[in-house]
Order: C-alpha cells, then structure tokens, then sequence
C-alpha cells in the first residue's frame, strides 16, 4: 500500500516545483493577508446607487484572471505534454511566479486551485497531470498554514469539517484512479472550460444574481 502511495506520488508531484514555487506561494498569501488585504479600503467609489466595494473588486479581478486562464489553458499545446520540464526554470524566476501567485490567492482569498494549476502548466511547463496532482499538495500545504494562523480567532464546526474532509479525500482517491485512464490533453481542455463556466459565473452572480 505504502509503495503504491509512493508510486502516485511520484508520477503525479513533482516535488521540486513544491519547493520552488508552492511553498513561495505560501509566503505570499501570508504577505497578502496580513499587509495588503486589511488595506484595502470596503468601499473604493460610488457612482449614483451603484457602490464599488472590495469583495466585488477582488471577485471581478479573479473572474479576469480566470477568464485569461482558461483561454490558455484551451489552446493547442504546444510543449511535449510527457517529460517534466521544470529542470529548465530558473530558480529564482519559479521562486518570483510562486510569490505572486500567492499573494493573488490570498487577496482573492481562493484555495489557488483554478490559478495554481494554470499556473504550473504555463508558467512551469508541468505536465497537466503533474501540474493537477503538485497543485493539490501546494494547496494542502497553504490551506494547513492558513488553518492554523487563523483558527484560533473563529468558531470551526469540527464535525462539519471531519464530513467535509472526509468526502474531499474519498474523492480525490476516486479521481486519482480515474485520471490514470484520461488522456492528459481532454483533462486540460476540461479544466479549462471549467473555469471558463466559473468566470462567466462569477460576474452573473456580483451583477445579476
């Protein structure tokens, strides 16, 4: 069991791109939630009856980020989508990109899954499989550190978050085992119509709903 743990983790992480760009991408949302956040203004501008506050700000710039995610993500590829190119980066460069990444996800206050994985494919050159399973660790590891900065401060109904968890990791097993029998190029143009359908929905729900 443990070997074939192994073995996921091997063709589905890739462990330096955690090192070099996922825990950076931890320091920036520390930095973004702590110095840049609580500055923002509630409310920027008014015009008549209409008011620009900063939740609608920060979901329309993650609705734009989003948007231009997802037209990358569906054009053609065009990098062997089969070796792991990360050795190719420039360290500093991974440590920059990771940085900033994270500081978007903090100010959006996301996990960082509809940009960490984008970002791991275009910027990092990942294969999307990789690039999936390296973004579900990046996440856990800047999930985990938010929990525990800032759990003392709120209520947490545990028995909600042990049902929640639960069903999460049954079901990142499940896609596990089927992401082993989906081509890699279907998966990326599915993730990229997702968050297409996710941007749309975003600005239907801050102006419309």
């Amino acid at each position: 069991m443990a070997g074939s743990i192994q073995s996921i983790f091997n063709k589905l992480v890739d462990f330096k791109a955690v090192l070099t760009f996922g825990i950076p991408s931890v320091l920036g949302v520390f930095i973004a939630r702590k110095t840049i956040f609580p500055v923002i203004p509630d409310e920027l501008f008014s015009i008549g009856s209409f008011i620009l506050s900063k939740s609608m700000l920060l979901m329309l710039s993650l609705s734009v980020l989003m948007f231009l995610a997802a037209r990358r993500m569906l054009r053609p590829a065009v990098k062997n989508d089969q070796e792991d190119q990360v050795d190719k980066q420039v360290t500093i460069s991974l440590f920059l990109r990771g940085l900033l990444v994270g500081m978007v996800t903090g100010l959006l206050g996301i996990g960082g899954g509809f940009l960490i994985v984008p970002a791991l494919y275009l910027l990092v050159n990942l294969p999307v499989k990789k690039a999936i399973g390296t973004a579900l660790l990046i996440i856990t590891i800047n999930s985990l550190f938010s929990f525990l900065n800032s759990y003392s401060s709120m209520q947490i109904d545990w028995l909600l978050l042990i049902r929640f968890s639960l069903g999460a990791i049954l079901g990142i097993m499940i896609g596990t085992q089927l992401s082993r029998k989906i081509p890699g190029d279907y998966l990326k143009k599915t993730f990229g119509w997702v968050i297409l359908g996710m941007s749309f929905y975003i600005v239907y729900k801050e102006f419309f709903f």
